[in-house]
């Protein structure tokens, strides 16, 4: 647990310098990002029977208002185009998959330059999160993103996130743009 809690210290530390190669020249930052993407939830899976799930596609909008150059305030829309579904005995079984709002922090952990014009970066963020089920109202949420970002202030990411209380691990990717 201890080891644990020096590397995630480490992250947070290795996040707050720039690895970017080269000096740029002083442009107004950016303070929104807004990107569409898509999500393949899989429900059900932290559970021991894994078996027969098929994952919900969701259109997913996301907003992030930037806070400082690495740290924002992640706004996120979570729409399931499909209800939930599972095989089970060789039948398929369907349930409600619920909307999904989410808030909280994302910090770009660190920003590599890859070109002149284009920067990786990897993103962290902790959410939380209302769907639209009485029983579960409200629930946390992490995600981790890969990022590249062109000097046109557009990029793409793919990455993924996870959370116990919904029991749902999901693959992210989309579009983004900033101005």
């Amino acid at each position: 647990m201890m080891k644990q809690q020096v590397l995630i210290l480490m992250f947070i530390v290795l996040g707050s310098f720039d690895l970017s190669a080269q000096e740029k020249e002083k442009k107004p930052e950016p303070i929104w990002d807004v990107s569409f993407g898509t999500s393949q939830l899989f429900e059900g899976w932290f559970h021991k029977d894994t078996q027969g799930i098929i994952p919900t596609t969701s259109a997913l909008l996301t907003n992030e208002l930037f806070l400082t150059r690495k740290i924002s305030l992640a706004l996120a829309f979570n729409l399931p185009m499909v209800p939930s579904r599972r095989v089970i005995d060789g039948k398929i079984s369907e349930s409600y998959s619920a909307p999904a709002n989410l808030v909280g922090p994302a910090i770009d952990l660190f920003h590599l330059s890859v070109s002149k014009r284009a920067t990786f970066k990897v993103q962290v963020s902790l959410l939380m999160g209302t769907v639209i089920k009485p029983e579960l109202p409200i629930f946390p949420l992490s995600a981790f993103r890969l990022k590249i970002e062109s000097d046109e202030k557009s990029g793409v990411y793919i990455g993924v996130s996870a959370s116990l209380a919904v029991n749902s691990i999901g693959l992210i990717y989309g579009v983004l743009y900033r101005f």
